[in-house]
Order: C-alpha cells, then sequence, then structure tokens
C-alpha cells in the first residue's frame, strides 16, 4: 500500500527529476524516512531535497503517506503492487488537509505545464523564423553573383515633371540632383565591378571616390565614366548636345557608338559631345555656377537664344509657352541674366523689358508671347 504512495508523488515531481533514476531516488525516500541513510546517502539526498522548492514539498507528502502506510522498507520496496486498491485505501484515510495540499502541488504542476506550453510554442515560432533566415541564406549564396554573366540587374526609376526637382541618395554615397523633366534609371544592386546608371535630362551629380568600382554613365548618346567627382550632366531628348560641366575630379566621356574616341574632362572644365556629327570637345568654364546654380534656385543665362531661355522656363515653371510673333527673329537674340526662381511673372516681366517683346498669361496659365 505504502508503494502506491510514492507513485503519486512521482507523478508531481518536475520533469528534470524525472529524468533521475527512479528507484534510486525513491530508495534514498525511503532510507531517509527509516533513519538509515549512509553518510554518502545522506548527501545525495540533501543535493536532491535543496535542488528547488517542490522536492521538499514531495518530501513532505512522502512523510505524511508514510505515515499512513507505517510499512517497513522491505515491503516499500517490494514488486507485489496492486495500485488500484492500494490508492483507493489510501484515499479514504487522507484528510482534508493533505487533500487540500494536493490540489496547490496539482494547480501549481499545471501553471507549471502551462509555462512550458508557452515556451514550446516560443520555441516553434523561433525556429521559423530560423527557417526562414536560413531560406534567405542559402538563396543568396547559391544565387548568381552580381558580376556573373546570367545577372540582370532589376532597375528603378525617378523621374521629375516640368517644375519639379529631385534629390537621390544611390546607397554607396553618391547623391543626385535630378533637375526638372528628367530620369534617371538606378540598378537595385550595384555590381562588384562598377557602378552604372542612365539618365535622361539634366542632373548634378557628387559621385564618391571608389578606384575599383568606377561610376558609369550612360545617356542616349554618350558614356561617361567616373572614379570620384562633382559634376552637372545635361542630356535632353530635345537638345542636340550632350554636356558635362565638371566641378573638380575628372571623367571620361565617349559617343555611344564610338567606344575608341573619347575625351578626358578635368576640374573646371566643359566636355561636349555634339550629337549630329558626333564631335567631341573640351573647353574652360569661366563660372562654373552657370551650369549647377539651378541647385541653389538660381536661374543663370549666359549668351543664351531667347528660344532655349523659354525652353527651359517650360521646365522650370511646368507652363505652356505659345508663341504668337510677328518676326520670330525675337527667339534668335542673345540673353544674359541671373536670376533667383521667384513666380513665373516675376521671371517674364524681367525678360520681358530686357528683350521688348509683350506676353499675357491666359485662364489656362499659357505664356503668351507677342512682338
Amino acid at each position: 500500500m505504502g508503494v502506491v504512495h510514492f507513485f503519486y508523488v512521482y507523478d508531481l515531481m518536475q520533469p528534470q527529476d524525472k529524468e533521475q533514476n527512479t528507484h534510486q531516488i525513491w530508495y534514498l525516500i525511503a532510507r531517509h524516512l527509516e533513519g538509515t541513510l549512509s553518510h554518502r546517502e545522506s548527501k545525495r539526498f540533501r543535493d536532491w531535497l535543496n535542488r528547488n522548492k517542490e522536492n521538499r514539498r514531495i518530501l513532505r507528502f512522502a512523510e505524511q503517506i508514510w505515515e499512513n502506510a507505517a510499512l517497513p522498507i522491505e515491503t516499500l520496496m517490494g514488486n507485489d503492487i496492486d495500485p488500484e486498491d492500494d490508492w483507493k485505501i489510501l484515499m479514504q484515510k487522507i484528510d482534508a488537509k493533505r487533500e487540500f495540499e494536493k490540489n496547490k502541488r496539482v494547480a501549481a504542476y499545471r501553471k507549471i505545464r502551462q509555462r512550458q506550453i508557452y515556451f514550446s510554442n516560443f520555441l516553434k515560432i523561433a525556429a521559423l523564423f530560423l527557417v526562414a533566415a536560413m531560406s534567405v541564406l542559402i538563396t543568396l549564396h547559391y544565387a548568381p553573383s552580381t558580376d556573373s554573366a546570367d545577372f540582370e540587374p532589376v532597375y528603378r526609376v525617378v523621374s521629375t515633371n516640368a517644375g519639379e526637382k529631385a534629390n537621390i541618395d544611390l546607397g554607396d554615397g553618391t547623391k543626385v540632383f535630378l533637375n526638372s523633366e528628367s530620369r534617371i534609371d538606378i540598378p537595385e544592386v550595384f555590381l562588384n565591378s562598377q557602378r552604372y546608371v542612365r539618365i535622361e535630362g539634366n542632373a548634378y551629380f557628387s559621385v564618391v571616390k571608389d578606384e575599383k568600382r568606377p561610376f558609369i554613365i550612360e545617356t542616349e548618346h554618350a558614356i561617361i565614366r567616373v572614379i570620384g567627382t562633382e559634376f552637372d550632366l545635361r542630356s535632353y531628348p530635345d537638345e542636340n548636345e550632350v554636356r558635362v560641366a565638371v566641378k573638380n575630379g575628372s571623367i571620361s566621356m565617349n559617343h555611344i557608338l564610338s567606344v575608341d574616341e573619347e575625351i578626358y574632362i578635368d576640374g573646371g572644365k566643359l566636355g561636349r559631345l555634339n550629337i549630329d556629327n558626333g564631335m567631341l570637345e573640351v573647353e574652360i568654364i569661366e563660372n562654373m555656377d552657370i551650369y549647377s546654380g539651378w541647385l541653389e534656385g538660381r536661374l543663370i543665362f549666359r549668351d543664351m537664344i531667347l528660344e532655349s531661355v523659354f525652353t527651359q522656363l517650360k521646365r522650370w515653371y511646368n507652363v505652356e509657352i505659345i508663341y504668337e510673333l510677328s518676326d520670330i527673329s525675337l527667339l534668335e537674340n542673345e540673353f544674359t541674366a541671373e536670376l533667383r526662381m521667384r513666380t513665373i511673372d516675376d521671371v517674364f516681366n524681367v525678360i520681358a523689358m530686357a528683350m521688348d517683346f509683350q506676353y499675357i498669361k491666359n485662364e489656362f496659365d499659357q505664356i503668351i508671347i507677342k512682338n
């Protein structure tokens, strides 16, 4: 009958206690109850008892069962066991206090089990994240190299409409300032051997130096190679030249169809590619602000024909300009000025007074020029 008590107590033990040798633990408990523990057994018993509070509760319960059973150790360690009958007899002898203690232990056990369930679920979730992370690493490991022949970069497009500008950080520290009616195609990932972009329109580049990965810009008609520099690039589809004004550093430029012929443009110089005849030329820049003043909201014109001035104003202010001229030679006249980007009316008032023409702005926000 006493053996049944110990099977019940064992069911209430912590999961880690179950990992111990069951017969040795109960043998030590039984020897302790009879007071026959050796010095070595006593040390092992104290170690087990001091391990946690639950073990001490188990011992107290075993002591209560021992008092009710009052059987010698030979019977406790015997093999002739009938758990069902012994448990029924024992339950009749346990009073309300012991029943209350049992319920407390069961509740504590259930609480521990609930925590174990929560922890188990947490481990499952963590395992899912680990599998996902490993999948990503495997994919990256076996994905084609960004310099392999099979790698096709994916491009994202940043574009501006008339009257708009944009600042772009390319991720390697290079910054691009996109002017009105311009577009740049940027790869999601730069190659290991080069940094390549495509552009249409007008942009100012501040390229971070990387000798192992030159910066390459492709326009419709030209290729520009850069290591590290600042420059303004202009390549609009409706203009007959590609123009690069280098502030510092140096770049090279060639026609897209003529790789062998190229020019080198150092800081303070301007490179031009004539689209009609493919001619490349370099000249000294007298005032860099003429080419980069738009970054600071300045409109700088130097001996620019009026038609080209109006074309730039269309882009900067997103307006439509209509000509109702009795003498179209007005558009060939050269204009020089430095203006702050104010309202479109302010700018046209200055130009109209200087170039001797009239304009009106209709209800559709169209600028109509007359002379």
